[in-house]
């Protein structure tokens, strides 16, 4: 595995079901393999058998500063250090909580979100999580056999706070 900068160094590394996305120690992501849906946030490029940056954002903002990443089957979850939370890929059920169920090619805010502060994230096969720094869990995505936890099988399309989990004092979602 060859990175544009062979002293490239790796803070993290997670799989999807067809492709891997790298967090470097920078701050920057890498993303390689087969990208169904966009979920090598790498625009329209659907194919990549070698790491390639992630260089922008669903704004065309510079996709920089993350400090940690998850991988779902066919989407990811990317936060930066300024705690806004990112997804891309596959948005089938609700699973990027866009208020849609449409993918996204490049990493895209969740604007619910904004000004959270997120501090840790998830992704699952179809549905997504995270905690703020204040310890509350937010869910969303496919409700399929109850997998939200929230009583349903509903889809919810836009992050939403677990009431089952508020008075806890979640630290990590793993």
């Amino acid at each position: 595995m060859q990175f544009p900068d062979p002293m490239t160094k790796i803070l993290k590394v997670c799989c999807g079901s067809s492709f891997t996305l790298v967090l470097s120690e920078s701050g920057l992501l890498y993303s390689w393999g087969f990208g169904k849906s966009g979920s090598l946030g790498l625009g329209e490029k659907s194919f990549c058998p070698t790491p390639n940056q992630i260089e922008t954002t669903h704004s065309n903002d510079p996709c920089c500063n993350i400090v940690d990443i998850s991988c779902g089957s066919s989407h990811s979850l990317a936060i930066d250090n300024s705690g806004n939370i990112y997804s891309w890929g596959n948005g089938q059920g609700g699973r990027l909580g866009h208020n849609q169920e449409v993918g996204e090619n490049a990493p895209r805010i969740i604007e619910e979100l904004r000004g959270k502060f997120i501090k840790n994230c998830e992704a699952g096969e179809a549905s997504s999580a995270c905690i703020t720094h204040d310890n509350f869990v937010y869910i969303w995505g496919s409700g399929l056999n109850g997998r939200l936890g929230n009583g349903t099988s509903s889809n919810i399309l836009v992050p939403e706070l677990s009431q089952e989990l508020r008075k806890m004092q979640v630290k990590v979602i793993v």
